[in-house]
């Protein structure tokens, strides 16, 4: 029989008890640090566009950075200090790029970065291109009233325009666009080191990442040619190109964006004001949720999904307005840039032995017991062991992020037996919740023992809400 050690930690109101005997393990609180978590934000809005004719540039795209930033500090708890607009000469592709940069050095660990895009959108030949990750054929695509091509037939990286697009300066093929891959690679930046990243596309093709019929509805989209200022034939190949199979931004990162990437998204007038359709809709419902639920409460499902029906409804290029959640390990019912749980970090360099050798980690077999405050046991408590880099975020616990998954019997406890996955020597992440009472989060770090035995037995005490 085992007994209780006299060491206990505190977790969010409940207490962890060690037990004697078994392997060498610790318990880190979670508390809260005296740097809490920040919200930052980057806006970027473009509406001229100097190597571009006048039918190429743009109206409203300013104003939409501008509206989005303050909606953020205003109804979202954004400190303005923390955010910073670029518009226009400033939003070039280095310009754009080395702000980012900026925000990247700036955050930290369940920090949240919000990249809002509003101006122009075009596509790039995925083979032409230094990563070819698309797997999807999209068909021809032209501009809706003076039928232009847009692109032929094939695989395609969606891209944002900066102000000096159809310019040269970059080395690339693709000149001062950006594409989704380099967008993708300077996002890994943040999310690995578990900062939640949002991004927000107002440009068309976005979903992936000319005028319309209406005179009142300006296309943003810039044909290949007319974006790069050459024929589709002459657009050279990277000096070096890779394939790649699968994405891991290892953390969090959501993608609201304005269109389908077959699609074209628009820009109107309300009141006289130029304004993207979809920056639109979207404060205008984050404004309607905000009166219902308070500041800081509408959630994503709360906002897009009425927001995708009306433009879908009432754009006349019928732009579908799309919500990726590929790389998104949380909850669209939870509130709209809220800062995330703390992720658990990656598991420390296996331990090296005196020939240089690497040692192999033990690996341990994890029991629970889970009790309530008088020492009675628990029954029906759902009990998670993240893998690592995965996050204790809100919501419903989900298969893929555990490492071990399992929910405590009649007795309060949780025993996979012979055939529970053990748990490597390393840094992870633990999550117990139960109907009526507190959840907890832990990081739970397991050290290589001296013991013979490989089972780790954790008791935790949880307290009524």
């Amino acid at each position: 029989m085992f007994t209780k050690s006299s060491l206990t930690l505190k977790i969010y109101q409940a207490i962890v008890l060690l037990l004697p005997g078994l392997a060498i393990f610790s318990l880190s609180v979670t508390a809260q640090s005296a740097s809490q978590p920040q919200k930052y934000g980057l806006f970027v809005g473009v509406n001229k566009y100097p190597n571009m004719g006048p039918a190429q540039q743009l109206n409203g795209c300013v104003s939409d950075a501008t509206r989005m930033r303050e909606a953020l500090i205003q109804e979202f708890g954004f400190n303005r200090e923390n955010t910073e607009l670029i518009a226009d000469a400033q939003a070039t592709r280095n310009g754009i790029i080395v702000k980012i940069q900026a925000f990247q050095r700036k955050v930290k660990s369940s920090d949240l970065f919000v990249f809002h895009y509003s101006g122009h959108g075009s596509l790039f030949p995925d083979d032409k291109s230094e990563e070819q990750d698309e797997t999807e054929t999209l068909p021809e695509m032209r501009l809706p009233r003076t039928n232009e091509l847009i692109a032929p037939p094939g695989k395609y990286d969606a891209a944002i325009c900066p102000s000096d697009t159809g310019g040269s300066g970059s080395g690339k093929p693709w000149g001062n666009m950006i594409l989704d891959d380099e967008l993708f690679a300077l996002f890994q930046g943040f999310t690995r080191s578990g900062c939640t990243v949002v991004f927000i596309s107002d440009s068309c093709h976005s979903g992936s990442i000319g005028r319309s019929l209406d005179a009142n509805y300006r296309v943003k989209s810039l044909p290949i040619t007319v974006a790069l200022g050459t024929q589709f034939q002459a657009i050279p190949r990277p000096k070096t190109s890779r394939e790649v199979r699968s994405r891991d931004l290892q953390g969090k990162y959501l993608v609201l964006a304005s269109s389908k990437v077959t699609q074209v998204s628009g820009e109107i007038e309300v009141e006289g004001k130029p304004t993207g359709f979809f920056t639109y809709v979207l404060l205008k419902m984050i404004e309607l949720q905000s009166k219902s639920k308070g500041k800081g409460n509408p959630t994503y499902q709360d906002v897009f999904v009425p927001s995708q029906a009306i433009l879908l409804a009432k754009s006349p290029s019928k732009q579908e307005p799309q919500i990726d959640t590929r790389y998104f390990n949380g909850s669209l019912s939870e509130p709209m840039f809220s800062v995330g749980e703390k992720p658990a970090p990656a598991p420390s360099a296996p331990p090296v032995a005196a020939n240089n050798t690497p040692v192999k980690a033990k690996h341990y077999r994890v029991v629970l017991k889970v009790e309530n405050e008088a020492g009675q046991p628990l029954d029906k408590c759902s009990f998670i062991v993240f893998k690592p880099r995965m996050y204790a975020e809100k919501g419903n616990i989900r298969k893929v992020q555990a490492l071990i998954l399992g929910r405590t019997d009649a007795a309060g406890i949780y025993d996979g037996g012979a055939d529970a996955p053990p748990i490597p020597t390393g840094t992870y992440q633990m999550k117990i919740v139960r109907e009526g009472y507190k959840s907890i989060i832990g990081e739970v770090e397991v050290h290589d023992a001296e013991q013979k035995t490989e089972t780790i037995v954790f008791v935790i005490r949880l307290e009524k809400e």
